[in-house]
């Protein structure tokens, strides 16, 4: 299997992340990409251009990291990383971490314009809802003392991005269960080797 990737991907990273907790990494071949480039390689692949994207071992491509992570939980024997269909809340959860991503990853996209071009509503939007749901996740004993998970591995994830590129958002402020799981979260060898760089 080939696994397209940026390495500042979140979305990228949680599949790299659940993959070395499912023991499939050394099934994947991963090729670092360009996003938003007309001459990008992994256009002829995937025509839209998205990290994550998986060139399964039969040859079919697979983009959404949720799409991915289900090939590969099917892959593996173990205990699996995705919640059930019929499990509506783990679907939940996951879902809220996802949200919580899509507005993070919204505001770290907008931060890095210049300061003249940015849309102040936008970021004051997305700046509440990390707010909302990072206040959310500390309250959530269940999530944070849980096995490792889908969901965990992209709470881990979203944090770990905020950390690296939402400077002016002090996300630990206030939320001291959450601070404490990810300080311990992050020194699993899987987080460790997945490191985004700044």
């Amino acid at each position: 299997m080939k696994l397209f990737i940026t390495v500042n991907s979140p979305y990228a990273r949680i599949v790299r992340v659940a993959a070395i907790e499912m023991g499939l990494d050394s099934r994947i071949d991963i090729e670092v990409v360009t996003v938003r480039d007309p001459r990008s390689v992994l256009l002829p692949h995937n025509p839209t251009g998205k990290v994550p994207t998986l060139r399964t071992d039969s040859g079919e491509i697979l983009s959404e990291t949720r799409i991915i992570l289900e090939h590969l939980d099917a892959l593996q024997p173990g205990n699996k990383l995705l919640a059930a269909n019929n499990d509506l809340v783990g679907r939940a959860e996951e879902g809220r971490i996802f949200g919580c991503l899509d507005g993070v990853s919204t505001w770290a996209r907008e931060y890095r314009r210049p300061e003249s071009k940015r849309f102040q509503w936008l970021m004051e939007v997305e700046h509440a809802r990390a707010a909302r749901c990072f206040d959310f996740f500390d309250r959530d004993q269940a999530l944070l003392n849980d096995r490792i998970r889908v969901a965990q591995i992209a709470l881990g994830c979203s944090v770990g991005f905020t950390d690296a590129f939402l400077d002016d958002f002090d996300w630990r402020d206030g939320r001291p269960n959450l601070s404490a799981w990810y300080d311990n979260f992050l020194d699993r060898p899987s987080m460790r080797s997945t490191m985004p760089k700044r």
